[in-house]
């Protein structure tokens, strides 16, 4: 399969990823690729091809804010009960028994 610029453009749409990221890690001008991602710029097919390859190694910007979001929440539901003593793990039961010392 030959990559065309649009099927890149929209692969690193759809994924969140900057050109700039995706220029960076290939040691090319941001500009430059813009210019061949719009069709301002002839890009060779190997060219276009290491650009699709890195943007398929590069992680998904969505996971990466959904899985921040998780642990964002469990550590403030975390936070929450381990402030009112209710929450049986071994992090609270410690913090409860220094309270208890006290």
């Amino acid at each position: 399969m030959n990559p065309t610029p649009s099927l890149i453009r929209q692969y690193l749409r759809e994924r969140e990823i900057s050109v700039r990221a995706i220029a960076a890690r290939l040691g090319v001008h941001p500009g430059h690729l813009q210019r061949v991602l719009n069709g301002e710029r002839e890009g060779s097919r190997a060219f276009l091809k290491s650009v699709l390859e890195m943007a398929k190694a590069m992680p998904d910007r969505r996971q990466q804010r959904s899985d921040s979001l998780e642990r964002l929440i469990d550590a403030a539901t975390h936070v929450f009960f381990l402030q009112r003593g209710h929450f049986e793990s071994e992090i609270c039961s410690r913090a409860s028994r220094s309270r208890q010392k006290e």
